[in-house]
């Protein structure tokens, strides 16, 4: 996890330098043309005849959006076997290079907690499974809501609980909102769910439900829009509704909730929405669903909906623990505190300077 300096002897893996620029959907001549050297060069660094200088590493590391320690050890391989359920997109190539760069991101995040789980001595197997038996959306949220022990209650932070059950889960900005979310099973780092943070907080939320289902019932990794109409996605789309917002819950709820939708009855709608962490779109299908909401209602006032969200406490925490989550954030300060990782890798974990580090782990800067 410690980064080369001039005097360190490194071995640079040729192969860690190929697979970054494919990743990143860059041929070997373009490559060559950003870093300003020729391809017979690159090309010899990428066989392993040769080593970049720790200078144009950097540079590297900059225009592949890899740490620079994935360049020194052999990481696992990613699987390119992905559904894309978004517009126009059947595969990894069809992505534009500014989204790819975010799968790229959230890849290395995922890379990075396991080897500091690993450093630490508290990786654990995933307090998950796979489910290979076919069972109904509705049966599958129950029985998690039961592992989870939730009852019937809202779940107040999704992300901790499912951080705590193995699952790591990153915010990150996708330009043009062009996916709602990204999950996997990576054979090494196990399950992870990538969620695009420039959604509401109840659309993130949702996501992070919808991709849940993914993980427990597909083998593929699978970037979803939300909007697409496949059995799969309905799927998924009914346990997450199911598992925030359960049956008997929504019943109670009916008692605030007259049967037409008025003015009035909106703002009904918005408590117990942000009660239950979900857009209000969301709350109101369910309750359609329910037959606890005149059918056509959610349609009908959807875009009104849109442009008033029901409002949520606004987060105190800071930008870089909202992006990497708590289990993260907490190993990184402990990777540190041992002695395992120095003051400067937490400022480029967190994305903060090294003053800004320094004050966050009570220690001088370096």
């Amino acid at each position: 996890m410690m980064v080369p300096t001039p005097d360190d002897q490194t071995l640079i893996i040729g192969t860690q330098l190929r697979s970054a620029r494919e990743s990143i959907g860059l041929s070997l001549e373009e490559a060559a043309a950003s870093l300003n050297l020729s391809t017979a060069i690159l090309a010899e660094w990428e066989d392993g005849t040769s080593e970049p200088p720790v200078e144009v590493l950097w540079q590297m590391s900059d225009l592949y959006r890899r740490a620079v320690d994935y360049f020194l050890k052999t990481t696992a391989a990613v699987s390119v076997q992905s559904a894309f359920r978004i517009t126009n997109v059947h595969r990894l190539p069809d992505l534009e290079q500014r989204h790819r760069q975010v799968l790229i991101k959230f890849e290395e995040l995922c890379r990075i907690q396991s080897e500091l789980e690993g450093l630490l001595g508290v990786a654990e197997p995933p307090g998950v499974k796979k489910i290979r038996e076919p069972i109904s959306a509705p049966k599958l949220a129950e029985q998690h809501r039961v592992h989870f022990h939730l009852g019937t209650k809202p779940i107040s932070d999704l992300r901790s609980l499912l951080e705590k059950m193995g699952i790591k889960v990153f915010h990150l900005s996708v330009p043009d909102k062009k996916f709602a979310g990204f999950s996997w099973w990576h054979d090494e780092y196990g399950p992870g769910v990538l969620i695009n943070s420039s959604d509401s907080q109840g659309r993130r939320n949702f996501t992070l439900a919808h991709e849940l289902s993914h993980l427990l019932v597909d083998d593929r990794s699978v970037m979803c829009d939300m909007l697409m109409d496949a059995d799969d996605e309905r799927y998924a789309n009914r346990f997450a509704s199911n598992f925030l917002m359960p049956a008997e819950a929504m019943r109670k709820e009916q008692e605030q909730l007259p049967p037409s939708a008025s003015e009035g009855d909106d703002m009904r709608l918005k408590r117990i929405a942000s009660k239950y962490k979900v857009s209000i779109e969301a709350l109101g299908h369910r309750l359609e669903t329910l037959e606890l909401l005149a059918a056509g209602t959610t349609d009908l006032k959807v875009r009104q909906w849109e442009e008033d969200q029901p409002t949520f406490r606004r987060s105190k925490t800071p930008a870089w623990r909202r992006r990497l989550g708590n289990r993260f954030s907490d190993l990184a300060f402990a990777g540190h505190a041992q002695g395992l990782i120095s003051l400067s890798k937490v400022a480029s974990l967190l994305e903060v300077d090294i003053r800004r580090a320094a004050a966050l782990t009570n220690t001088s800067p370096e």
